[in-house]
């Protein structure tokens, strides 16, 4: 079953620049960061782009995972059900996956849905049918969970023996670990005294194998009314719906859908749809499925709503964005431009789709209004962004220069920090190659990326080497590795590191996490390894290679070798004769002022200041 507004709706934007950056506690240091990055995620794990359909997309908390749905066929292969499927791609690596399988990995043969994702990206819930696990012969559909590391698929939508519901689950959201799954239910048999006839929200303990009603009031009273879509709290304590029932609270006479959180641990049930002082909207109100409505602790909670009396001022008529703090009672109107304006009024100038950041500070949401930021002219749907903190709304639903996007943006879902966006788009301006004619799912990453870094060696952090040959190591977190003279080996390992190699031929190697590494004088080799990297050949003969992520190569001076790796990557040639190798994805390959050659890899390359080039259309 299908209610009104379950399909998730539209998007936001952000263009976003920022100038002086000081980046993390090794130090490193920016004259001038680049407009955050946007990139295409609903393609395979050679880059092909998908042909069919895609929705609903969620991020990981972390901003490394994004699960979406797709009717495409090319994505994974083996992909012959001819139906919607789920799957997870992985933005450091480039690998696409397909979840909707058994613990066997044999595909289904009916359609998975609505997806909701671990903080990590390890587990996936989805709503699937009957050929999942076995035993599932009740001929509805359920709730599924797949573990990306184990390989096991385990259904949620059960009693507390295990015992398979008697009606139709959807709409699955999951706790930051996996433990927890809150999702709704027509089944009438999944707790005792369940006989309201309704759609109600249950949780279910992965851990326990315990499964409770959570559409209840405080006394643990059933609904009188439909209760839909759950979203839980990081740890699993509080759950937000939307129900249309009228006893969960008292003085509830409004006779309108609104929205409430239950907290499991002491029963409570509180109405979140109100004004400041309380008082309950006069408009229905409504969550999305799959998304973050509720923060980590479970303190605001997110929703859109009709109503006109929830803050001063709405006046606009539309359905606007809206944040309740559940701690001093505060409820405030997102959707609004940096100045604090409502949207404007016009023809489906709704706001919809909000999506949460951990702390509460960011709220993604999409809206075809035209006036929340400048030089909107593009008379569609797109992504934005609202800082609570600054007041700021930025568009993301851009290009990687912040150009708008050609077509509609929508069903935003955002990152844990509030610094990745992921979304749907019809628009075919976003990343270079975009023929498929059809709607993609893409990330924008508002973390501004540049090449002009240095590392702190200064720092008493720092791991410095001598004028002799060193070998230096990193540890798992953030670490400053600096090998001054000599022929250095510097191992960064784990975190977010800044390896600089100084003078010498050395060797450098970031490991896990989102690498800088500046080679320096000499002919050096630079491998960045696992994530996002910044690498940089300096002076010399160097190679340089960027491992799997998303990463940016430069060769600067010297007869250089660069190597994208997978991902999508940006290659920076320089002033000598260098040869450029894209790798697996859509990677943008630049020349310089010697005589370059160019060469593409699988997925949708471009090449430009290139004497020869191989592999680019």
């Amino acid at each position: 079953m299908r209610h009104p507004y379950r399909t998730r709706g539209i998007l936001l934007g952000i263009g976003f620049m920022t100038l002086g950056l000081t980046i993390g506690p090794w130090g490193l240091h920016t004259a001038a960061a680049e407009v955050g990055r946007t990139t295409r995620v609903s393609i395979a794990s050679n880059g092909e782009q998908g042909n069919d359909f895609v929705r609903d997309p969620v991020i990981s908390a972390n901003g490394r995972f994004v699960a979406f749905c797709s009717d495409a066929t090319n994505l994974v292969p083996g992909d012959t059900n001819e139906e919607t499927d789920v799957f997870v791609h992985d933005r450091q690596t480039g690998q696409t996956s397909r979840v909707n399988v058994d613990s066997q990995g044999n595909q289904s043969r009916s359609r998975g849905d609505a997806p909701s994702i671990s903080a990590d990206g390890r587990f996936v819930a989805f709503s699937g049918f009957d050929d999942l696990v076995s035993g599932d012969g009740n001929g509805f559909g359920d709730i599924f969970v797949h573990d990306r590391e184990s390989g096991q698929t385990t259904r949620v939508s059960v009693d507390n023996l295990g015992n398979q519901g008697n009606s139709t689950s959807e709409s699955p959201s999951i706790s930051a670990d996996g433990r927890f799954v809150a999702f709704e239910s027509f089944a009438d048999n999944l707790v005792p005294g369940d006989t309201n006839g309704e759609l109600d929200i249950f949780v279910h303990d992965r851990q326990t194998g315990q499964t409770t009603r959570v559409s209840v009031d405080s006394l643990g009273n059933e609904a009188n009314d439909f209760s839909s879509i759950p979203s839980i709290s990081a740890d699993g304590r509080f759950v937000a719906f939307s129900s249309g029932a009228d006893n969960l609270v008292p003085g509830d006479t409004n006779e309108l859908r609104d929205i409430f959180v239950h907290d499991r641990q002491t029963g409570q049930t509180t109405r979140v749809s109100v004004d400041s002082l309380g008082n309950e909207a006069n408009g229905p109100s409504f969550i999305e499925s799959g998304i973050s409505s509720i923060s980590a602790n479970g303190q605001f909670v997110t929703f859109e709503s009709f109503a006109d009396n929830l803050v001063p001022g709405d006046t606009n008529e539309e359905l606007d964005i809206f944040v309740h703090d559940r701690q001093t009672g505060q409820t405030t109107r997102v959707s609004v431009d940096s100045m604090g304006n409502e949207a404007s009024p016009g023809f489906n100038h709704s706001s919809r789709s909000a999506s949460i950041s951990a702390d509460g500070q960011f709220v993604a949401f999409d809206s075809r209004a035209d006036n929340l930021v400048p030089g909107d002219t593009n008379g569609v749907t797109d992504v934005f962004v609202h800082d609570r903190q600054t007041g700021q709304t930025i568009r993301v639903s851009v290009d990687s220069m912040g150009n708008e996007g050609s077509s509609s943006s929508f069903s935003s879902s955002i990152s844990a920090d509030g610094q990745v966006v992921a979304f749907i788009s019809f628009s075919s301006n976003l990343v270079l190659g975009d023929t498929n004619e059809e709607n993609d799912v893409f990330v924008h990453d508002r973390r501004p990326r540049s090449t002009s870094r240095t590392c702190n060696c200064q720092s008493p952090h720092a791991i410095v080497g001598s004028a002799a040959d060193d070998i230096l190591r990193g540890t798992s977190g953030d670490d400053i590795l600096c090998g001054f003279g000599g022929n250095d080996r510097l191992i960064g390992k784990g975190g977010d590191d800044c390896l600089d190699g100084g003078a010498g031929h050395d060797r450098l190697f970031g490991g896990r996490g989102n690498d800088v590494i500046l080679g320096q004088a000499g002919n050096d080799h630079i491998l960045g390894n696992a994530g996002d990297d910044v690498l940089r050949g300096d002076g010399g003969n160097d190679v340089v290679s960027g491992g799997s992520g998303n990463d940016v190569v430069r060769g600067n001076t010297g007869r250089d070798t660069l190597f994208g790796g997978s991902g999508d990557d940006e290659l920076r040639g320089g002033g000598n004769n260098d040869l450029l190798f894209g790798g697996v994805g859509d990677d943008d390959l630049r020349g310089g002022g010697g005589r370059d050659t160019c060469i593409g890899g699988p997925g949708t390359d471009s090449a430009t200041a290139c004497q020869e080039v191989s592999g680019i259309p």
